[in-house]
C-alpha cells in the first residue's frame, strides 16, 4: 500500500522559496488548465490555456498545498509567466509527493511579469485559481535604481507602498485611500488616518482598522508606534499576547469579554513555534514607526452584530501596558 508522504515547509505566498529542490520527471501531457470565469483578466486566461514551458513537480507539499509550477520565457530568455498547480480536490489519486499524475493538477495561481526596454522588471499581476487579476505590482526607477514599489489589489485600490531608498512602508485601508499602519521612516506627508494616542516617554502609539465595516473574521487592525523624541528609543517586539493588550467596548459602553480559551489555545500554538526566547528591543530612529497588523478575532468570539469603539494598550520598552492609543469606531456585520 502506498502512504502519502508529505513534507510540509514554509513558503512564500506562492510557490517553493529556495528553490532547491531537483524537479521530478513531468507528466507527458500537460494539467488541464482551468476555464475562465467571470471576471478573469485576459491575460492570465491566454498565459493558462497556452501550456508552454517545462513542468516542474515538487518533491514536498508547500504550506500553502503548490505540487507543481510551469515556467514560460520570453524571446529573450526572461521568466514571462509562472503557473502553480496544487493536486484537485476532487483527485483519488494518494500518491507520493513529487509524482502527481497530470490528472492530479489544477491551477492554484498564475504570477505575469512585465520588463521595460532596458530589461527591467516593472510590473507583476497575480492572478487567483480563477484567473481572476488578485494584486499588482509596480516598481519604479530613478536611473538603474529602484525608488518605489507599489502594491495595488484585483481592484487596482493601493495596499501597500514601499519606498526603495529609506525602505519606508506605507500600509493602506480597504479603501485605498487612508494610511493603517507604517513601518520605517515616516515619509513626509503621510500620517495615520484615524492619529495617534497620548505621548509617553518619545512614543506614541496609533491604530487603525483596514475596513471601518467587516465581520468579525475578516476584522484586522493595524498598530503602530512612533519615535516622536529626537533621540532613538527603544521598543519591546514580542508576539502578540505579549505585545499588546484590547480593550473593545460595544456602542452603549459595555466592556466586551475576550475568549480566554481562544487566547490561550493561540498562546501555546505561537510559543510551540516560537520556543527560543521571543522578546526583543528594537531601536527607533527620530520620527521612525513600527507597524503590525493583527485579526480582532483572535482575541473575540462571537460578538453581536453591531457598532464598537477599540482602543489598545502596547507595551514600550518596559514589561507594563504604557502606550495608549487612540480610539477607533468598527461596525461588526452578521457573518
Amino acid at each position: 500500500m502506498l502512504r502519502l508522504v508529505a513534507v510540509i515547509m514554509l513558503a512564500s505566498s506562492v510557490g517553493c522559496s529556495g528553490k532547491t529542490f531537483s524537479p521530478a520527471p513531468a507528466p507527458t501531457a500537460a494539467p488541464t488548465a482551468v476555464p475562465a470565469k467571470p471576471g478573469a483578466s485576459q491575460r492570465c486566461v491566454e498565459v493558462a490555456t497556452k501550456i508552454a514551458g517545462d513542468l516542474e513537480i515538487y518533491p514536498m507539499i508547500t504550506q500553502i498545498g503548490t505540487v507543481a509550477r510551469r515556467v514560460q520565457r520570453d524571446d529573450k530568455g526572461r521568466v514571462a509567466s509562472t503557473i502553480y498547480y496544487r493536486q484537485s480536490p476532487s483527485s483519488t489519486s494518494r500518491t507520493v509527493a513529487g509524482s502527481f499524475r497530470k490528472e492530479d493538477l489544477v491551477i492554484q495561481s498564475v504570477r505575469l511579469q512585465s520588463y521595460d526596454a532596458q530589461g527591467r522588471k516593472t510590473r507583476t499581476e497575480q492572478c487567483d485559481h480563477k484567473l481572476r487579476l488578485a494584486s499588482t505590482l509596480d516598481v519604479e526607477y530613478d536611473g538603474a535604481a529602484q525608488v518605489r514599489r507599489v502594491h495595488r489589489n484585483g481592484r487596482g485600490l493601493h495596499t501597500h507602498v514601499v519606498d526603495a531608498r529609506t525602505g519606508s512602508h506605507v500600509y493602506y485601508d480597504a479603501s485605498g485611500e487612508k494610511v493603517a499602519g507604517i513601518r520605517g521612516l515616516i515619509p513626509q506627508g503621510h500620517d495615520l488616518a484615524y492619529g495617534w494616542g497620548s505621548d509617553n516617554g518619545g512614543l506614541a502609539c496609533g491604530i487603525a482598522p483596514r475596513a471601518t465595516s467587516s465581520t468579525l473574521d475578516q476584522a484586522v487592525f493595524f498598530v503602530t508606534v512612533r519615535n516622536t523624541s529626537a533621540q532613538p528609543s527603544q521598543l519591546i517586539t514580542a508576539l502578540p499576547f505579549q505585545t499588546i493588550e484590547l480593550e473593545l467596548r460595544a456602542g452603549d459602553g459595555t466592556l466586551q469579554a475576550q475568549n480566554a480559551e481562544a487566547i490561550a489555545k493561540r498562546k501555546r500554538s505561537l510559543l510551540k513555534i516560537n520556543s527560543g526566547p521571543n522578546e526583543n528591543l528594537q531601536s527607533l530612529r527620530p520620527n521612525e514607526a513600527l507597524g503590525t497588523s493583527y485579526m480582532l478575532s483572535d482575541w473575540y468570539a462571537n460578538l453581536a452584530p453591531g457598532q464598537y469603539r477599540l482602543t489598545i494598550r502596547r507595551r514600550a520598552a518596559g514589561k507594563s501596558f504604557s502606550l495608549v492609543s487612540n480610539t477607533v469606531d468598527l461596525t461588526l456585520a452578521a457573518r
